[in-house]
C-alpha cells in the first residue's frame, strides 16, 4: 500500500520557474559524495503563492506577525519579471547554510 502523504527531506532548491500561472520549484538532495541530485518538484498555483510564502515565513521566523502583512487588495500588481528578488528559472549551485 502506498503512502498518500509522502514526506521528502530536501537540502535546497535547484530551480524555480513560473509557467502558465503555476510556480514550479525543483528541490534537491545532496548524495553521499555531496553532489546535488533532483528529488521532488512542487507545483503551486500562483494565486496561492502569497499564502504559502507567509506560512513558510512564519516557520523561519521571518514573519512573526501575519497581520502585519499588507492586504492583497492594497498591493499594486507587477509584471512577473519585475518582482524584486525574483529567481525565475535561475539555477543554484549548492544550498547556502541556514543561519538563524
Amino acid at each position: 500500500m502506498s503512502n498518500p502523504n509522502p514526506a521528502f527531506l530536501v537540502d535546497g532548491i535547484t530551480t524555480i520557474a513560473i509557467h502558465n500561472d503555476v510556480a514550479r520549484i525543483q528541490f534537491m538532495q545532496l548524495d553521499q559524495q555531496g553532489k546535488p541530485m533532483d528529488t521532488v518538484r512542487l507545483l503551486i498555483p500562483t494565486s496561492q503563492a502569497q499564502q504559502i510564502h507567509q506560512a513558510i515565513g512564519q516557520l523561519a521566523g521571518l514573519n512573526p506577525n501575519p497581520s502585519a502583512q499588507p492586504d492583497k487588495a492594497e498591493e499594486t500588481p507587477t509584471k512577473k519579471d519585475e518582482r524584486p528578488g525574483s529567481r525565475l528559472a535561475q539555477k543554484q549551485d549548492a544550498p547556502k547554510p541556514w543561519k538563524p
